[in-house]
Formats: structure tokens, sequence, C-alpha cells
């Protein structure tokens, strides 16, 4: 019989949770028993957000419905505020188990609007450094916490999405090497890539497109796969995963076999372009390491292997 999911000890805090996806994953994880920090811009610039803010509008519709939740009106491209929602949380339930890092805001700016640049990479790659900074302690002296990092699929390559393709592929990047780095505590930390119908999504410029995202892809359909990342007997950590409209893949980076010589040259390298681009032997590199033990074995040596 399938696991039944739930949360009943454990406290989390989502990130931008006032709309769209992160509403759904505060409404999932609060369905389930998880007691929610609900986090949006709201308000105020540190500490709770007013009875005004969309995040209390969230966690009140949680506490109608018997869940526990308070609402946090912080900006997460702010480390003070992340502090404190995080201090929020342990401060009303003694603990926090599980980071949602969904805060993110959209941006098609290239090299000649650095500005704007920079302030979709505070919010979408800082904003979850300076969440994470805030929680890992508690993580660590509990031994236990579950982080769930908003990726996008936009880092295989989307036209014009610029910076924020780049945040989402830092936020991969910084998934993996923490999961890499702690693994002897039960820490597990994951991403996710969704695809949903959002206010984000309803600013692309192609009607057909942001209709057939709004027939398709609910919010409520990617957010049902949030809590399969959350629960205690969680071994998935470092993963990637494409998540929305009713399906869940995991996202795959693979390194091919290429060409190789002891002694290459650039004349060389052109002459088998070929077998370098070709997918002959592709394999998933599960780390920074990973790859070198192919090389291990063209070279015939192990060395460190």
């Amino acid at each position: 019989m399938t696991e039944l999911i739930r949360l009943d000890r454990r406290a989390a805090v989502v990130t931008g949770a006032g709309n769209g996806l992160g509403r759904a994953y505060a409404l999932e994880l609060a369905g389930r028993g998880a007691k929610v920090v609900v986090n949006d811009l709201g308000t105020s610039t540190i500490g709770q957000g007013s009875d005004a803010s969309v995040a209390e509008s969230v966690a009140a519709e949680i506490r109608d419905s018997g869940g526990e939740a308070i609402a946090h009106g912080g900006d997460v491209s702010i480390p003070a505020d992340m502090e404190a929602m995080v201090d929020l949380a342990v401060g009303t339930w003694g603990r926090i188990d599980i980071v949602i890092n969904n805060a993110g805001m959209a941006g098609t700016p290239m090299f000649d609007e650095p500005e704007a640049w920079d302030r979709v990479l505070r919010i979408n790659l800082q904003g979850v450094v300076n969440t994470l900074r805030a929680a890992w302690p508690h993580f660590e002296n509990q031994n236990f916490g579950r982080v769930v990092n908003t990726a996008s699929s936009s880092f295989f390559g989307t036209p014009e999405a610029g910076a924020y393709a780049a945040a989402k592929g830092g936020v991969i990047g910084l998934t993996k090497v923490l999961a890499s780095t702690y693994p002897a505590v039960d820490i597990k930390i994951n991403a996710i890539m969704p695809i949903a119908s959002t206010r984000m999504t309803q600013q692309i410029p192609f009607p057909a497109y942001r209709d057939w995202l709004a027939k398709y892809f609910t919010p409520e359909k990617a957010a049902a796969f949030v809590p399969v990342l959350c629960r205690d007997a969680l071994t998935a950590n470092g993963e990637t995963f494409i998540v929305g409209g009713g399906r869940a893949a995991r996202a795959l980076f693979q390194t091919t076999a290429g060409w190789f010589e002891p002694d290459p040259s650039a004349e060389s390298f052109l002459e088998h372009f070929d077998d370098v681009m070709a997918g002959a032997d592709p394999r998933t590199a599960t780390s920074g390491m990973g790859d070198l033990i192919r090389y291990a074995d063209l070279l015939g040596d192990r060395g460190p292997f």
C-alpha cells in the first residue's frame, strides 16, 4: 500500500507564497500537517507582514482549514529578512524543518541592462542563499532538514531568458554542491523545475502558449510532488526534477564518450569533432568528480579513484 505522506511534526517556510506556485506549496504542506510560515514581499521590510498582505491571506486560508500558519512579509534578497523569517518559525514552533525556496521574479534582461540583471540574480539566486544561510545552522543542530529549491527549464536554453536562466542554473549548481558537502547529516536538498500557469507565465507574449499552460498546468499539479521531497524517509539528494501538468521526472546531466587521445592538438580535436559531438556512451555525472572516473579509465590510471 502506498505510504500516506504526513508532515505533522514539521515546521516549514515557503518563500514567495502569496500567489501561484508558492501558495499551492504552502496549502499542500499545511494540508499534510506541516506548520507553515507563509512568506511574501508584503508591507513590512523585516518581520511579520501586515494583515493586509498577500502572505497573511494565505496564512488565514490555512488557519481557516484547521492548519497552523503565520505570515511573514520579508524580502528574500535581504539577509536580515530571511533571518527574521527563520527566527519567526523557530520562535513560534521551536524548530525549522522544511524550506521551500520559491520566491522569484521574471526578467529578460541581457548585458545592456545591468541593474535589472543584478536584481533578477539577487532575488532568484542570492535569495536562495540568504534563506538557506539562515536555516542551515538549525538543520545541523537538529540533524534534519528538507530543502526544495526552485530552478527552471529555462536553464536548458530559452531565448531572451538572460539573468533568469543564469540564476536558475546557479540554483541547480548550489543544490548539488550543498548535497555533496553535507552527506553525513540528514539534510536532503533537491531542486525542481516547475511548469505552471502563474502570474509570471502570463507575461509570455504568446496567447496560444499562455492558454495551453492555463488549461493543463495548474500550480496544484506541480505542488503535488513537493511533499515527496519533504518526507522523513527521503533518500534523494542533490537531484533536479521537472514537474508540472501531472508529470514528475528526474532531470539528468550527462557526459558522453567524446574523443580521447593522450597528446591532443586543436587540429586532432577538429578532425574528430563529430566524435566530440556524438552521443556515444552517455553517463550521468553524479558529482563534479564523477566524470573524472571516465578519465581514469581512459588513462589506465585509477589514481585517487
